[in-house]
């Protein structure tokens, strides 16, 4: 199970280093991913649809929800919290308290799911299902749990309440039937996949459980390669290397001598971060099941972060609070003028206070030592925003339903007679056209009549935008 460890920072208003009548404030967020309004059954679709995104792009079949494996991870989960644990073992001896079975196994059995094959995957910490899920992914012992090409069902749990970590994310993943020998037939998937962009550039291997990489933590994004249930896949070479042909130095993980690795798939992790904006090709010689097997696919790595502010230059009355986001990175903390009063809210989210009208300036650093500023203008009384009615509305959206729409500050754009903003780490999509606000799942094509413009708008306008 990867851990997610929060940095354990105190909330402090400093004056030295800050320019005269500013002050600074550190982020006691710093690494955790930002927190989200949304219910734990929203965040436990969200998983279940991002497993079944990251599976379907490597040409696995979606997963289908099962409600009895739902119940034994949200059991898990609970009992986690319950008794401030981790792992996948529960004790009815030590720790009744919530208990539904010693193993995943016996919790499946006590939730009436007749398995033929089962497996476990755990986050502690990322707040919501889509983040929870991108982290053990990450985690590339537990990616190979999430591309079991034998599983068919899955469900998920997650509790936000463990006295430790917060948010407790279990997911099983299940079949009813032995699959036949090399099922999906054929099939070989590479992660990331061929073609792939915006990939994320490390990894800190000491965050999962058991650690991949012993004697180092920062490393890079780890790459592998699956093949069929029940086939046994055999390494000859597996390499990195950068467009211009420099070989990437990586540690390789394969069954041979390593009991986490499954017998039908193998990674290689590199041993420095990757480099941001640069393509990389993978390519893999072997065998599986002694017939000789060659691939080579290729991906881009995310460029650096720009950062960004929504809503960008807000207005905010003497008194009164709003909420700015933070868009493209975490920052590792703010300063901020005389004329507002900021704190943190979250990792990528500032609570701003109007203190005395006038304008103020909000500046934030990440870690990489870039900077972001926007100015506040603090009044007693706010002027409608000059953004478009469309544009107040998605600014709107994107503050109150964040596990939709990842992440904020998208820029808006027309095509077809939309107005519209594209999400792409949830693969959706806001828009207006003909006095009507559209919801488009990117995912299962789902193109949804929310509601007028007229209605949400004058939501966004109650709210400040």
């Amino acid at each position: 199970m990867p851990m997610r460890f929060a940095a354990c920072l105190l909330l402090a208003t400093l004056t030295a280093g800050a320019q005269a009548g500013e002050a600074r404030v550190w982020n006691p967020y710093y690494r955790e991913p930002a927190a989200q309004r949304a219910s734990t059954a929203d965040h436990e679709t969200a998983a279940l649809r991002q497993v079944n995104l990251r599976r379907t792009q490597i040409g696995l079949p979606a997963l289908t929800l099962n409600a009895q494996i739902a119940a034994a991870a949200a059991g898990h989960s609970a009992y986690l919290a319950t008794n401030n644990l981790t792992g996948h073992y529960q004790s009815a001896s030590q720790y009744p308290a919530g208990f539904t079975g010693t193993t995943a196994g016996d919790r499946l059995d006590a939730a009436g799911y007749p398995w033929r094959l089962y497996g476990e995957v755990i986050s502690f910490g990322p707040a919501t299902g889509t983040t929870g899920v991108e982290s053990l992914i990450e985690a590339i012992y537990h990616r190979f749990g999430l591309f079991d090409p034998g599983a068919d069902e899955a469900g998920a749990g997650m509790v936000a309440n463990h006295p430790y970590y917060g948010k407790v994310l279990t997911i099983n993943l299940g079949s009813q039937q032995v699959p036949a020998t090399g099922s999906p037939a054929g099939w070989v998937g590479a992660y990331p996949y061929d073609g792939q962009t915006g990939v994320q550039i490390d990894f800190y291997s000491d965050q999962e459980s058991p650690d991949p990489v012993a004697g180092a933590n920062r490393v890079g994004y780890p790459v592998s390669i699956h093949v069929g249930y029940g086939k046994r896949l055999s390494v000859s070479s597996f390499t990195l290397a950068t467009a211009a042909g420099t070989n990437v130095p990586v540690t390789l993980l394969s069954s041979t001598g390593d009991s986490h690795v499954p017998a039908s798939a193998a990674a290689i992790i590199p041993l420095s971060p990757l480099t941001p904006g640069q393509t990389y090709r993978a390519s893999f010689s072997g065998s599986t099941d002694g017939a000789p097997m060659t691939r080579s696919w290729q991906f881009t790595a995310a460029p650096q972060a720009a950062v960004s502010f929504s809503p960008a230059n807000p207005c905010v009355t003497v008194g009164a609070t709003r909420t700015l986001y933070i868009v493209g990175a975490t920052a590792t903390n703010v300063s901020y003028g005389s004329g507002v009063r900021v704190e943190f809210a979250a990792a990528d989210q500032l609570t701003v206070t109007g203190v005395a009208a006038g304008t103020a300036t909000i500046t934030v650093t990440t870690a990489d030592n870039g900077t972001a500023s926007t100015t506040v203008t603090v009044g007693l009384a706010c002027s409608p925003s000059a953004a478009s009615s469309s544009d107040r509305i998605f600014n709107w959206a994107e503050a109150n339903f964040r596990h939709l729409l990842e992440s904020p500050g998208a820029a808006s754009q027309s095509l077809g007679g939309y107005y519209y903003r594209y999400y792409p780490t949830t693969q959706t999509y806001v828009g207006t056209k003909d006095g009507t606000v559209w919801y488009l799942d990117g995912y299962t094509g789902a193109l949804l009549d929310v509601g007028s413009v007229d209605a949400f708008l004058g939501m966004a306008i109650d709210a400040g935008y």
